[in-house]
């Protein structure tokens, strides 16, 4: 009797844990089916909706960057020197001449003084050997004048004794003493002309030796006046200033850079297009920059050949009248055509969407139901995206993620 109630007592033991286990099962089947219908529920004022449509879709990117001078000028130090004064800041419209900056540096005001005196000294030189010059040709000039005199003077004795020794009046030996005074004086004559001459010649050569001397100390004069207008910085070109890295008193070194300078008579806009969206771009494509004060033509000048944080550097070159806004380093947003698709099936993108992919997107049916259904895309273009199959003209498809609907396949929209 003792065995058989052992007995009775486990199999009544395993009944109560089986029925605990089919109870345990219950509960968590109807925790998940509660969870599942409660998933399967959506607040449909939080989804984006939209519908597919049929027509042409231009293909067009976008991408945003920045106007940039066609021409540059970056101004660097020429020699140490302090920033004694900034006259202008970034962002000031500066001509040709405008100062930016001054600059001092003792030793080059030093080194203009010298150069002064030194040149000074040179001049005063040349003016007295000119002087001294002056002096004696006045002398020779004087002695010149004396033989002509004395020689006309000679001749003229000659003439008149000449036919009084005919006569007899005048003895020979005098006659022939008066020619030959003649014939000295004017020997004399002709070598203090031909002295004058030699002489003036050596004076234009003494002073053309310190002439060519004067003319260094002045070239040397010259070139530490324009080291000392360095000083003075100037734009050198009408544009922008558009960079001014330096302070008030900082001390500043050979090759360092002062300013950047950039021109406004030619533009180009230089935007980065995300890599995805370079496919089919080519040289010369038509675009439109927008500069938040108006919109200017443009097309596709260069095209960067290397790929920088995803994107790809795009150089727009402006076509016609700017807008009045337009100058360097402006923030500027640009669109770019590509072309465009005829007669094709569209919708706006949704969430997470690339080109020329598959995705499960949510289709509304009649009343509040959503099905997940497969969208093979096409070519992407701004906010749209082209439909190769899956989806037909009028549908409606929810934009926001559901990927975690996707395994249920289906969702029920609530108000």
């Amino acid at each position: 009797m003792d065995i058989k109630r052992g007995t009775s007592s486990k199999k009544t033991i395993n009944r109560r844990y089986l029925l605990a286990a089919v109870l345990i099962f219950l509960v968590i089947w109807i925790i998940f089916k509660f969870q599942s219908s409660q998933n399967h529920k959506v607040d449909s004022s939080s989804l984006a909706i939209a519908e597919v449509k049929r027509g042409n879709l231009p293909l067009e990117v976008k991408g945003f960057g920045v106007l940039e001078s066609e021409r540059k000028r970056l101004i660097t130090v020429p020699f140490s020197a302090v920033v004694e004064e900034i006259l202008l800041k970034p962002g000031a419209t500066v001509q040709s001449d405008s100062v930016i900056l001054r600059m001092s540096n003792p030793e080059i005001d030093q080194a203009v003084l010298q150069a002064q005196q030194i040149r000074n000294s040179a001049q005063v030189a040349l003016k007295q050997l000119q002087l001294e010059h002056q002096k004696e040709n006045m002398i020779n000039q004087n002695k010149l004048a004396d033989i002509q005199f004395d020689a006309q003077e000679a001749k003229t004795k000659y003439l008149a004794l000449k036919p009084l020794a005919e006569q007899g009046v005048v003895s020979q030996f005098d006659l022939l003493t008066s020619e030959i005074k003649v014939k000295k004086l004017e020997s004399s004559l002709k070598f203090t002309q031909k002295s004058i001459t030699q002489l003036a010649d050596l004076h234009r050569q003494a002073e053309q030796i310190l002439l060519g001397k004067l003319e260094e100390k002045q070239s040397l004069l010259a070139l530490a006046i324009d080291r000392q207008q360095q000083l003075e910085v100037k734009a050198g070109i009408e544009g922008v200033l558009q960079n001014l890295p330096v302070e008030l008193g900082q001390n500043m070194q050979s090759g360092d850079k002062l300013a950047l300078v950039g021109g406004t008579q030619k533009l180009l806009a230089v935007v980065q297009i995300p890599q995805r969206d370079i496919k089919g771009m080519k040289v010369g494509m038509p675009a439109n920059v927008d500069t938040r004060g108006g919109v200017a033509k443009a097309t596709v000048r260069r095209i960067e050949p290397v790929v920088k944080g995803g994107n790809i550097e795009v150089e727009l070159e402006l076509i016609g009248q700017l807008p009045e806004n337009a100058r360097p380093a402006l923030n500027i947003e640009a669109q770019i055509n590509l072309g465009e698709l005829n007669d094709i099936l569209y919708l706006q993108t949704p969430v997470n969407s690339e080109e020329y992919s598959q995705k499960k997107v949510f289709r509304l049916f009649k009343g509040n139901i959503a099905t997940a259904t497969q969208l093979n895309f096409g070519a992407r273009s701004g906010k749209y995206i082209e439909i190769k199959s899956g989806g037909h003209e009028k549908e409606s498809f929810i934009l926001n993620d559901m990927q975690k609907y996707i395994a249920q396949g289906t969702v029920t929209l609530t108000n």
